[in-house]
């Protein structure tokens, strides 16, 4: 039976084992007890005492019957991780997206089996740590149901890899602290590793020219209207001839579904955009959809999988052809890179670039913006730095500068 306590009082014993608590950050109640030395504490998710008194009477009557199994109050990571990826999907995130988001998730609840954490309470700083050293070191586990290369997968994954992998792990937690399956951060003192600056982000123009000298006409066309749209490779491959609009000069890029297979896509971040298209672009959106009756701009070719051109067949050729050029370092995305570094360069408004590249944020299109050293030195030799000194600016006052040979006086254009 419960002890007389006044109404303000915010702990209360209840039974033999149970004592009944809430804190000043919470107005819930919440059930206490001890078993075999260990402290456990579950919300019970009422704000009224009464409530909170049966249901801890309740838990006191199995524990004492030895009927009481603390664990099944606390969410388990894999189930976590499965209720957290079906709300990701009805968010309408892109299905690669999706299979990102499984895959590294469902090898983090691989990797915390392994050091015995089955619960998301479990997922504590030091565990992370001692995720991201086997990611560094060996690479995540490999798991046959979610992995479509295994082998790749035992690698040592990379700085960037490293981190959105980890940046995965914290959303879970966010999202399961807003869901109520945790009460605080596990892990509250966990840091991301920090992003990498590459010392290289874009091509040269000599390796953008021996890109563009792919033997596949599709290929190059691809690479080359890539490189000048700043478009994804995603974006490119669905796109359909009457995504172009030849009298407009214009690109949409915009949500459809496969005129085939009726499968949805839309862009990323779900919000469509337009990109203007300079001459070379046009001419090959022009002639791209003449060696296909195929509704897409860039058909796959003939073969084992003919349709819809794939994200993963650009990659594989843009890296054989990379291997053939000798060129060491570069993606698809490089291309984009390049594209926002040439535009910025060319003093195209950063506003528009950041409409082109379908940013949401200017921030973004700084990151993107990755001139080489020999670029941050054009133009350096038409800055006058004496300028800079006050005996110049007054010497400028009082002698103005000479105007340049040819050109008209004023008395000469006065009438």
């Amino acid at each position: 039976m419960a002890t007389q306590i006044r109404a303000n009082t915010t702990r209360e014993k209840v039974g033999s084992r149970v004592t009944l608590f809430r804190t000043p950050a919470s107005p819930m109640w919440h059930a206490e007890h001890y078993d075999r030395g260990r402290q456990f504490r579950r919300s019970l998710r009422t704000h009224s005492l009464k409530q909170a008194r049966a249901l801890a009477q309740k838990i006191d009557a199995e524990i004492v019957l030895g009927q009481h199994n603390p664990q099944r109050h606390r969410a388990r990571l894999a189930d976590a991780v499965e209720q957290y990826l079906t709300s990701v999907r009805g968010r309408g995130r892109q299905p690669g997206t999706l299979e990102f988001y499984q895959r590294d998730l469902r090898q983090f609840v691989a990797f915390a089996a392994e050091q015995r954490a089955e619960y998301l309470d479990e997922v504590t700083a030091r565990l992370l740590e001692e995720y991201e050293e086997r990611l560094s070191k060996q690479g995540p586990p490999v798991l046959g149901d979610v992995d479509k290369d295994p082998t790749r997968q035992t690698r040592p994954n990379g700085p960037k890899t490293i981190r959105n992998r980890l940046k995965n792990v914290r959303q879970l937690i966010r999202w399961a602290l807003k869901r109520r399956l945790v009460r605080e951060d596990p892990a509250p003192g966990y840091e991301l590793p920090r992003e990498s600056e590459s010392d290289r982000t874009v091509f040269s123009p000599e390796e953008l020219a021996a890109i563009l000298a792919e033997p596949d006409p599709l290929y190059r066309d691809v690479f080359d209207f890539l490189r000048l749209t700043g478009l994804r490779s995603g974006e490119v491959c669905w796109l359909t001839r009457d995504d172009i609009d030849l009298d407009g000069r214009v690109v949409r890029v915009r949500p459809k579904a496969c005129p085939v297979t009726g499968m949805r896509w839309i862009p990323k971040h779900g919000r469509g955009r337009v990109v203007p298209l300079c001459g070379p672009a046009l001419e090959i959106a022009r002639r791209a959809p003449e060696s296909s009756t195929a509704p897409w701009l860039f058909p796959a070719p003939e073969g084992r999988r003919p349709g819809r051109l794939t994200p993963n067949r650009i990659h594989k050729a843009l890296a054989r052809r990379l291997r053939q050029a000798g060129i060491e370092r570069g993606t698809i995305h490089t291309l984009r890179h390049v594209y926002c570094t040439f535009m910025a360069s060319q003093g195209v408004d950063p506003f528009k670039l950041m409409r082109y590249l379908g940013h949401r944020k200017l921030d973004t299109v700084l990151t993107y913006y990755s001139p080489r050293t020999e670029d941050l030195q054009v133009g350096l030799e038409d800055v006058d730095f004496a300028r800079m000194l006050p005996g110049e600016a007054d010497d400028d006052k009082q002698e103005p500068r000479k105007p340049p040979v040819g050109a008209a006086r004023d008395s000469d254009t006065t009438s």
